[in-house]
């Protein structure tokens, strides 16, 4: 019973908390993700301390004040209002330009974004209902360029256009509905003491080296046969799809 209690403990761990226990502070580097070289563990325990988050909603959905932020833009109702939060905001240098003059390196923050089609088909049978959902269309990952900072909130606004929109057909016991979703993708890029650290990081047994030729380019949508809705993880960004 012990030892299923201390397994049972260990599994309902945060990944912060297990980020703490079974590094260099806790049991030790046990794991292929904690080389002998410390700067590594402290990169990975600094990504849990300075999480970002990212969230999508309309912005015909928000009261005028927040609103007038984007009013010189004169954005549709129907367009999109993406919102990245993280303690470290400040560092990811928005609408500063890469120093490297001939244009080799890449913002710091770099942030993603593509509409999703959904078709929900209902169809009645002599069997009963039958349902099947696919993703039908997906427009190119596009790089937003209009933003404003709110620093008290350590939080970005983006605004997006909106070029996908749902509806339904029906039809002889047919119905078909379609829904669009936002899907976002983001990685940042902070220099720390130790070297370049990016958000999100992959910790522990997860843990991989950065190579800008596997990991430097936007993950686009793949289509996936038993749920279309699942996004698989992409080591070094965040991945969210918001249905609107």
């Amino acid at each position: 019973m012990l030892g299923g209690s201390v397994f049972a403990a260990i599994a309902t761990d945060s990944e912060i908390e297990r980020v703490l226990k079974q590094g260099p502070l806790g049991l030790g580097p046990s794991h292929e993700g904690l080389p002998a070289d410390d700067s590594i563990y402290y990169l990975q325990l600094l990504s849990q301390f300075s999480p970002v988050t990212v969230s999508a909603e309309r912005y015909g959905d928000f009261n005028g004040a927040e609103q007038a932020m984007f009013a010189d833009h004169n954005p549709s109702l129907d367009d999109y209002r993406v919102t990245v939060r993280s303690p470290l905001i400040s560092r990811f240098k928005l609408g500063q330009r890469p120093q490297d003059k001939a244009g080799g390196k890449k913002p710091d923050l770099r942030l993603g974004i593509q509409e999703l089609e959904y078709i929900h088909s209902t169809m009645q049978t002599s069997i009963g209902q039958v349902d099947e959902f696919n993703l039908t269309r997906n427009t190119p990952l596009k790089r937003i360029t209009t933003w404003v900072s709110v620093p008290k909130d350590n939080a970005v606004h983006f605004l997006v256009e909106r070029n996908m929109a749902g509806g339904e057909t029906r039809a002889f016991g047919h119905i078909e509905r379609r829904t669009i979703s936002l899907r976002v993708v983001l990685q940042a890029r902070i220099e720390s003491e130790v070297g370049a650290l990016r958000i999100p990081m992959p910790v522990l047994d997860d843990y991989e080296p950065f190579e800008d030729s596997r990991h430097g380019a936007l993950p686009d949508k793949q289509r996936q046969l038993l749920n279309p809705f699942n996004n698989e993880p992409v080591p070094y960004w965040i991945v969210k799809e918001v249905a609107m």
